[in-house]
């Protein structure tokens, strides 16, 4: 959810007003990401009743546009929000719009249990590098391998670490006693980021050069064709 810009003394003076064109992020109903409808919900200004210019907090609504379900955030003058309703979600970072559907749906489902387990939102990280390696067709037994083949395709240093320790993170997060701090939220959370990382590594950056290469012009496509044979 984006930080909100309030100007205090205007929703004061015209008792409240619509937002319409935030942008869009995971809904907490139906784990899409989608764009909302936002409506102050709470206080409202009515010919008899007066907001106190001091007060530190609104009630927002959201509509998903995509599952028409409700939720209602808090947020104070400093434009932080904390999720009300629905109960037992978080504010789910917005995966990469080119990470694979599979792929997203653990990824969530990750983040929708980071709170209540630390631990199980590792393991599902490792799931989830699973399964964007068997999307991008690394054929090979085992993730270990997986990343020993990219490895010599010229897999830069940095993804294969972030590949690596998603790996062996989340292979030891279902025993216990391997890896210290796995129950450290903020240590999860470093560890589900990697997988944003590696969607913008492996999937993102090598499609925005093919594309940027493919409109090059003929004559030159042409030139380097003929240079390389």
């Amino acid at each position: 959810m984006p930080n909100f810009d309030i100007n205090w003394e205007i929703y004061n003076s015209v008792g409240g007003y619509r937002i319409n064109d935030q942008p869009a992020f995971i809904c907490p109903h139906c784990e899409l990401r989608a764009a909302h409808k936002w409506t102050y919900a709470f206080p409202k200004k009515t010919a008899s009743v007066d907001i106190p210019k001091g007060i530190q907090e609104l009630i927002i609504e959201s509509c998903c546009l995509s599952c028409d379900k409700q939720s209602y955030w808090k947020i104070d003058e400093l434009g932080n929000e904390e999720l009300l309703y629905p109960i037992n979600k978080i504010n789910i970072p917005s995966p990469n719009e080119d990470m694979p559907e599979n792929v997203r749906k653990t990824y969530v489902e990750a983040f929708t249990i980071l709170n209540d387990s630390p631990r199980a939102a590792t393991a599902l990280a490792r799931l989830a590098v699973e399964e964007l390696l068997i999307s991008l067709r690394i054929n090979e037994s085992s993730i270990n391998n997986q990343i020993a083949k990219l490895v010599e395709q010229g897999l830069s240093k940095k993804v294969q670490q972030a590949l690596d320790a998603l790996r062996v993170v989340g292979n030891n997060a279902v025993h216990p006693g391997k890896i210290e701090n796995l129950d450290n939220e903020d240590s999860a959370k470093s560890i589900l980021g990697l997988i944003n990382f590696i969607v913008e590594e492996l999937i993102t950056k090598p499609k925005e050069i093919e594309e940027l290469y493919a409109n090059l012009p003929k004559t030159a496509l042409a030139a380097i064709e003929k240079r390389d044979s």
